[in-house]
């Protein structure tokens, strides 16, 4: 049945932009032309790319094997989508595939078909309506014979993978593959089951003397009772002296924590009394320390007095200071005063000699050379006058300088006098400080006035209390003493005590033990007797196993011979070439078929190794190599339709499309083309279909008329097509 491709939807599919092109395909043969306005060349305008969408619709892969991210456009580089419509017989299908989002949906009669949790599982769906796979799908539309690759040209070693893979006769040697593996795989069980024989016969013999080993242990199993009897007896006379042992033990533990407690007691008042005496003692020190305060002060209260009837008291004394802090101050400022002036007076007499010396030079220069000091014009004759306003102010400046330089002295006396007169009373008033600072020492270092008498009594007290509080402390001492003595010979007494009680409980340990023991041995005894039951049974087990395994392998056995010939007839002298012997006869009538259409004088006979012998009217001994360009490629051309029939046979569902990649860009004339051509339109008539001619050679729209012409045009990047 034949599937009718009726429209593809393109948009960001390889070299296709944003915008979403809708382009019909025509029945008839259809021409496909291109052009890239940035090089002016036709490759790479994107002819083969609209035609490339067809099987990435249906199955997500071009023939051109390129990876899911190139397929996008490499510019926008999202929203890729393309949508194919098609129809079988009665029923309209609609495909949609895009990336970027991801997203595949099948349509049928305008219903969307349930999709599967697992987008390989909803790619199934669209296989199972085509009846074909992807490399079928390219067989039929992209067979990849074209100038370049002459079919009857190819070595042998071509031709025979040719072969296979368009009969589909690989299926013999992955046969051929799947019985070694297979038969590998037998032989590995066949090993897998040795292993598990051998470890079964092993296990068997560990069963026997497992067996054989219980059964020694159970008649050298003894018995503990008499054992039981004498520790039983033991017990009860240990335990005649010591009945009430816990309670013992009580009373023992009843007295330390009395000991322990009077212990604790006595320590706290003993650390009590320690410091009460520390305290007295301290209080001893206090009144010692006044004592030597009260002999040291009368020493500093005489030198205090004597010293303040020579120079006064920290009162006056300051008094002093403050009236000479007064002076100090006075002289200070006026000492500023006159130091300004004088300092004012020093730059008046600068200026009066900078004056002095530019009147000089001048005066020089108007005696010497009889020009103007000012504008440097000759005064020859004229300069009586000028020279003596010249000599005039220079006695001026003169006596000005004078009058400066008997003032400046005058200033400098009453300056020196000044400075003199202020650090005189600065000198004053250091000395008067520190005898001020002095007093002031002599007086903080007079305490308080104590009471001499009262300060000896009470230390005497304080010394007779320290001597009270040493004796009780040795009393405390001696009874802690006493205290650890009493706790220490109970403690070892109830040592004694609770050693005898672990004797007695070990002992009564042993005798649960024993009693124990006694379980065990009954236990084990009736669990040997329990193994040696199920030894017997694993043995029956364990052989009926092995008696499985040997039946298993014989089964193997059998499936390796069956294998063995399997491969035997898969061989290529066998199955394949039967195959292809018996389909060869099929090939050369549709080869001579198209031949004879279009009015070639030859006729092909294809033997099984596409070996092929030329012959017709007044043709002898030619072959494939005796052809011309032209003949050559239109028996290409023929061979492939036949192929191609073929194909459609074993297919039993074919596209209605055919696409044919620059099979007329080599070196054939027109007149070749011409038949090439007829050819083409002879396949076209019979099978009724779509056949596209991709091309590089512009001047083919003149060689011969297409029912239709595809021009693909490139510009900026993107490619648009329109049909003419």
């Amino acid at each position: 049945m034949q599937i009718e491709i009726e429209s593809v939807s393109i948009q960001n599919f390889l070299s296709f932009g944003n915008q979403p092109q809708v382009i019909p395909f025509r029945n008839g043969v259809n021409l496909v032309l291109g052009k890239d306005i940035s090089t002016g060349r036709s490759n790479g305008s994107g002819k083969s790319s609209f035609l490339d969408a067809i099987p990435y619709c249906l199955f997500g892969e071009t023939h051109k094997n390129i990876v899911k991210e190139q397929i996008i456009n490499w510019k926008n580089k999202k929203n890729c989508e393309v949508i194919l419509d098609f129809s079988i017989g009665t029923d309209k299908y609609k495909v949609l595939r895009a990336i970027k989002p991801d997203n595949l949906s099948i349509f049928k009669n305008e219903k969307l078909i349930d999709r599967d949790s697992h987008i390989r599982d909803y790619q199934k769906v669209i296989e199972e309506i085509l009846g074909m796979t992807f490399p079928t799908f390219c067989n039929l539309v992209h067979n990849n014979i074209n100038a370049s690759n002459k079919i009857l040209a190819m070595k042998k070693p071509e031709k025979r993978k040719f072969m296979e893979d368009v009969f589909g006769l690989q299926v013999y040697s992955e046969l051929n593959t799947k019985a070694n593996e297979k038969i590998r795989g037998l032989n590995n069980k066949m090993n897998e089951i040795d292993v598990v024989v051998n470890s079964s016969n092993a296990s068997l013999l560990r069963i026997e003397e497992q067996s054989l080993q219980i059964n020694d242990k159970i008649k050298n199993l003894g018995s503990s009772d008499n054992e039981l009897r004498d520790a039983e007896e033991a017990f009860s006379k240990m335990t005649e002296d010591f009945a009430n042992i816990d309670q013992i033990i009580s009373i023992g533990e009843e007295k330390i924590r009395v000991l322990t407690a009077d212990h604790k007691s006595t320590s706290v008042l003993s650390t009590k009394v320690e410091a009460k005496a520390s305290l007295v003692e301290r209080w001893i020190k206090e009144v010692n320390t006044k004592l030597d305060d009260v002999q040291s002060s009368e020493k500093y209260k005489k030198d205090y007095l004597a010293f303040a009837r020579q120079v006064g008291s920290p009162d006056n004394i300051k008094e002093k200071i403050d009236v000479l802090q007064i002076e100090k101050t006075k002289a200070e400022s006026d000492y500023m005063l006159n130091d300004g002036k004088l300092k004012t007076i020093q730059i008046s007499i600068a200026t009066v000699k900078a004056n002095k010396k530019t009147e000089e030079e001048r005066l020089k220069r108007l005696v010497d050379h009889n020009e103007c000091p000012t504008c440097g014009q000759s005064l020859i004759g004229k300069n009586s006058s000028i020279l003596q306003d010249m000599k005039d102010r220079l006695e001026m400046f003169t006596k000005e300088l004078e009058t400066y330089i008997i003032e400046e002295t005058m200033k400098k006396d009453v300056v020196n006098n000044l400075y003199g007169l202020k650090s005189k009373l600065q000198m004053q008033i250091e000395k008067l400080s520190k005898d001020k600072d002095y007093l002031y020492g002599l007086k903080d270092k007079i305490k308080s006035a104590h009471d001499e008498k009262k300060l000896i009594v009470s230390k005497a007290r304080y010394q007779n209390v320290v001597k009270c509080l040493t004796a009780c402390g040795w009393k405390l001492e001696e009874k802690l003493k006493l205290l650890d003595k009493d706790t220490h010979f109970i403690e070892s007494e109830l040592d004694e005590v609770k050693s005898k009680k672990v004797r007695i409980e070990s002992h009564k340990n042993k005798i649960e033990a024993i009693k124990s023991r006694i379980d065990m041995e009954k236990r084990a005894r009736a669990e040997f007797i329990a193994i040696i039951e199920t030894n017997k049974q694993n043995m029956l087990t364990t052989q009926g196993e092995i008696k499985s395994q040997q039946k298993r392998k014989e089964t193997y056995a059998n499936l390796i011979d069956y294998l063995e010939i399997i491969k035997e007839i898969c061989k290529d002298e066998n199955l394949k070439q039967y195959a292809i012997s018996s389909i060869m006869p099929f090939l050369n009538k549709q080869t001579n078929h198209y031949l004879s259409e279009v009015g070639y004088g030859f006729f092909a006979i294809i033997d099984k190794w596409l070996e092929a012998e030329i012959k017709g009217p007044g043709i002898t001994k030619a072959s494939y190599g005796s052809l011309s360009g032209g003949e050559s490629k239109g028996i290409d051309l023929a061979i492939q339709f036949g192929l191609l029939d073929i194909a459609k046979i074993q297919a039993g569902r074919w596209p209605d499309i055919l696409i044919m990649d620059e099979i007329l860009d080599s070196s054939v004339d027109g007149r070749g083309i011409g038949k090439i051509m007829e050819i083409i339109r002879a396949k076209q008539i019979e099978d009724n279909n779509k056949i596209f001619i991709i091309s590089h050679r512009e001047e083919l729209s003149d060689d011969f008329e297409a029912d239709c012409t595809y021009y693909v045009e490139k510009e900026n990047g993107y490619s648009k097509v329109t049909i003419q």
